[in-house]
């Protein structure tokens, strides 16, 4: 069996922290800019084609090789852009290719995901990516929840229910404030659908398929590819949101999510909001984790793991947006815990400050987990 090397992954909005510790017990910490873009110098050009950056003596051979470099004047605006072909670790030569000039408008990118440019850095040169063991927290899920950069996503409930998420609970931060700000809402749209069931699950009005399939088509041609669905009392009959969502995959849309499934609770608005959730924040997790899992799983016997927001490890190709939304600020309270049992040190608080969040927890005696938590304004069921 291939010796294994045991990786730790911190992925916030603004660096990224990596610990490996390779098959020999040896250890190595590394922090890069989240972004995966990566500044470089000039020291001397070569010829037209090839340059040294004396920064970059001693790096993997290769490990730049197809990666964009894109060239900034002295007013740092972009000029050109070109592909690397080949680097020199030894020397620091990069040579590169496929020039364009003045076509460029994103900065230089780094050949990899942060966490796999981080444990490039380990590895011998020319020698095949070992097989990993990998355990990542990310502030992804959180970050896009926060900044509002999730996947355009739509609402689809009963008739007559569209504005049931947005006046919630009618809970206000303020009692007697004159000027009341709602806030703001995560989809984009709110369909309404002929159907009802009763508090037992029963049928009061049956399912208009032909309704239904008028509204979601209008949704499809929005541009809107995620469907959150939250019918009233389907966590007692799920039979109306499964059918709704097997003629939205018929459709074409991407992501289908039912609160049946979901969360199958009572109280409509928890449940739609953490279906909301989950339509949103998904399709951004599982687009990184893919990309980040491509990199490291290259060999069958890699493991990717990610951290919950519960503070346990799952499987990354099962992950989704609503287990993931704590799943940065979950590392940090899982440590503190740890801090606490090898200090005897029973109540401790912990305050992590991000780029994008501070998040604060609480020690006491044990790590403490809520049945329900709301984080930037959006109630949801925690698992």
């Amino acid at each position: 069996m291939s010796a294994i090397y045991q990786v730790w992954c911190d992925v916030g909005g603004t660096f990224t922290d990596c610990f490996v510790t390779d098959p020999l017990g040896q250890h190595q910490r590394l922090k890069v800019l989240s972004h995966g873009r990566m500044p470089g110098h000039i020291d001397r050009w070569c010829d037209e084609n090839a340059w040294i950056d004396a920064r970059c003596v001693g790096q993997p051979e290769g490990f730049w090789g197809s990666c964009r470099v894109v060239f900034f004047d002295a007013q740092r605006r972009e000029i050109a852009q070109a592909i690397c072909r080949e680097f020199d670790g030894t020397t620091g030569r990069f040579t590169v290719s496929d020039w364009q000039f003045f076509g460029s408008t994103e900065p230089s990118a780094s050949p990899a995901e942060p966490p796999k440019a981080m444990v490039g850095y380990e590895l011998v040169p020319g020698v095949e990516a070992p097989v990993l063991a990998t355990r990542l927290g990310t502030t992804r899920a959180t970050n896009a929840l926060l900044t509002r950069t999730g996947e355009p996503t739509a609402l689809v409930t009963t008739e007559g229910f569209e504005d049931l998420l947005e006046i919630g609970y009618q809970e206000r931060p303020e009692l007697f404030a004159i000027c009341v700000s709602k806030r703001s809402k995560l989809y984009d749209s709110s369909v309404g659908i002929r159907e009802r069931l009763d508090a037992q699950g029963g049928v009061l009005v049956p399912l208009d398929l032909v309704q239904a399939r008028e509204q979601l088509a209008g949704l499809l041609k929005t541009g809107i590819r995620s469907l959150a669905i939250c019918f009233l009392h389907a966590y007692r009959n799920p039979e109306h949101e499964q059918r709704v969502a097997e003629l939205a995959h018929e459709l074409g849309f991407q992501s289908v999510f039912c609160s049946s499934r979901v969360a199958p609770v009572i109280r409509a608005v928890s449940r739609g909001e953490t279906t909301l959730v989950d339509a949103y924040l998904t399709p951004v997790v599982r687009r990184y984790l893919g990309s980040v899992r491509d990199q490291f799983c290259k060999d069958t016997a890699s493991r990717f793991r990610v951290m919950t927001s519960s503070g346990g490890l799952i499987d990354a190709r099962d992950a989704s947006g609503k287990e993931l939304v704590l799943s940065g600020p979950a590392g940090g309270a899982v440590a503190l815990q740890a801090i606490a049992k090898q200090y005897d040190a029973p109540k401790l608080i912990g305050l992590d400050m991000g780029g994008t969040s501070t998040d604060v927890c609480r020690i006491d005696g044990r790590l403490q987990l809520e049945h329900e938590t709301i984080k930037a304004g959006v109630r949801m069921c925690v698992p």
